[in-house]
Formats: C-alpha cells, sequence, structure tokens
C-alpha cells in the first residue's frame, strides 16, 4: 500500500507539468492513418489507434515525454514517426 501512495505522489507531481492537446484537424487524422498503415506492433499486436495519436501529439511537440502503461505500443508507432525526439517513460 505505501508503494501506491509514494507511486501516486510521483504522478501527482509530473502530471501538474502536463499539457493536453486537442486541436487535431484533417491532415493530423490523416497523418495518423499513414502512421497505423506503417508502424510495426510487437508481439503479433494490432496496430492502436490511441497509440498512434499519443506518438503524434509527441512527436509534434519535440522534445516531449510520454507517460504510459503501453511503452511497446506507443514505441512502434515513434519507430514509424521519422525524426520524432519522444521519450517513453513506463508507468
Amino acid at each position: 500500500m505505501a508503494r501506491a501512495v509514494v507511486g501516486t505522489a510521483i504522478l501527482s507531481r509530473y502530471l501538474r507539468d502536463c499539457v493536453g492537446y486537442t486541436a487535431y484537424g484533417e491532415q493530423d487524422h490523416k497523418r495518423i492513418g499513414v502512421l497505423l498503415g506503417d508502424v510495426a506492433p510487437p508481439d503479433k499486436k494490432r496496430p492502436d489507434v490511441v497509440d498512434a495519436l499519443v506518438a503524434l501529439t509527441g512527436a509534434q511537440h519535440d522534445p516531449a515525454a510520454v507517460l504510459t502503461s503501453d511503452p511497446a505500443g506507443i514505441a512502434a508507432c515513434l519507430d514509424a514517426l521519422p525524426k520524432a525526439r519522444t521519450i517513453v517513460v513506463p508507468i
């Protein structure tokens, strides 16, 4: 239980500095579609549109960090984006 509280406190500290981005347009949606076709998902997993959206958002705000419980999926999407300077932090 104490470990969960410590983890929550650390996550809360990071979340204070997070920025939400929701201004996606038609070009962004098209880039996500292309990205889904280019990505090589890990472990025979199907490409995930949420992973692609998160990766694209991070890449558009270079440098960026993505905190995620699915680091392999987002990393696979970032690998398909040339010059993305986004780090993936597993939580």
